[in-house]
């Protein structure tokens, strides 16, 4: 059931780390920052964070990881001031240190 999900292949290429092409040009060359809310609730949390942090930092691309497919819709509709909404990587290192060298 699952593999018939929308987006269920992006999801599974964002957990072994690819960014999407569009993501990774607005974040060359930019300062980013990466802000990850893991439930719902924490999305909903972040959302104020992400405007103060747009606020303070206008020129920084923010990248916001979400767990769920329900996360990242949620994420999308809540937060329009990030400029990326990824699926959190799976936690290895290899992956973690990857997605950290882009988003620096």
């Amino acid at each position: 059931r699952l593999a018939f999900e929308d987006g269920f292949y992006e999801r599974i290429k964002q957990s072994a780390g690819y960014m999407p092409a569009s993501l990774l040009k607005k974040i060359e060359g930019r300062r980013a920052i990466w802000i990850h809310a893991a439930s719902v609730g924490e999305i909903v949390a972040t959302s104020p964070l992400v405007k103060e942090v747009k606020k303070e930092f206008p020129e920084a691309v923010v990248v916001v990881s979400v767990v769920t497919a329900t996360g990242h819709a949620m994420a999308h509709r809540i937060i329009p001031e990030a400029e990326g909404i990824i699926f959190f990587p799976l936690d290895l290192p290899y992956l973690t240190r990857k997605i950290l060298h882009i988003i620096k």
